[in-house]
């Protein structure tokens, strides 16, 4: 963000965690790779947990996983509401 000339950073601990702008976006300069890919990893899983408990509703009727030895899985979100499929 350009302030007055200045430029701010607005990574930090003490840093808000919703803004107004929009979301916090990764910044590499304070991270590695491997860092952003467990993050990236951990927010997948998030998304998959919440679709498994339909906390919320992806327009996808199945995802492809991998188990921790590789093996493909498949998740199946379509769900019966009276004679429907969604």
């Amino acid at each position: 963000m350009d302030v007055d000339g200045d430029v701010i950073f607005h990574d930090s601990q003490a840093d808000p965690l919703t803004h107004l702008e929009g979301p916090v976006l990764s910044h590499f300069r304070s991270s590695s790779m491997k860092e952003e890919s467990k993050l990236i990893e951990m927010a997948w899983q998030e998304c998959i947990n919440k679709a498994k408990s339909s906390t919320i509703i992806l327009p996808l009727s199945q995802i492809k996983t991998f188990s921790q030895d590789g093996k493909v899985t498949w998740l199946n979100l379509r769900k019966e509401i009276g004679t429907f499929m969604i």
